[in-house]
Order: structure tokens, then C-alpha cells, then sequence
């Protein structure tokens, strides 16, 4: 798993172990024992790899976070800004 997966995660919620619980979190006194994990993300955000254009369009927001996209939006808000 990398940063910007979406996962679904089963398992059980049980108390932390005494001495881990953290005190700077609401849930800092518990933990999820994990039992199944499902990666649901449609797209991934990277621009080493390739995905059909009707997925991309689809999950239009996933795919506007992919760098790629990001510097093209960027281009394009220089070049509005250049001619006002």
C-alpha cells in the first residue's frame, strides 16, 4: 500500500495494550485488529502508469490529483492570469 490508497478494512476494535494508548488522539485508546483489507481505489494517483480515459473521466477528482494533472492546471492558471 502507498500514500492516496482508499482502502476497506474489517476487523475487531479492541482495547491498546496498557502503556501504547495515546493520549493526543480520540481513539488513541483503541486499536483495529485487522482481519480483511480491500483496496478500493478506482485509479491510481501516479503518472508512471496508464489508465483508460473513461476511468480517468469517471473519477475525474482522483485523477485531477496526479501530478501530471496538477502542473496542467497550473499552466493553465498562469496563462488566464498572463492575458488578464
Amino acid at each position: 500500500m502507498r500514500n492516496e490508497y482508499v482502502l476497506a478494512v474489517k476487523g475487531t476494535v479492541r482495547q491498546r495494550p496498557e502503556g501504547t494508548a495515546n493520549p493526543n488522539l480520540p481513539t488513541g485508546d483503541v486499536e483495529l485488529v485487522v482481519e480483511q483489507v480491500e483496496i478500493l481505489n478506482p485509479i491510481p494517483i501516479e503518472d508512471r502508469l496508464e489508465v483508460a480515459e473513461d476511468v480517468r473521466l469517471k473519477y475525474r477528482i482522483l485523477d485531477l490529483r496526479r501530478p501530471k494533472m496538477q502542473r496542467n492546471l497550473q499552466i493553465r492558471h498562469k496563462a488566464a492570469f498572463a492575458t488578464r
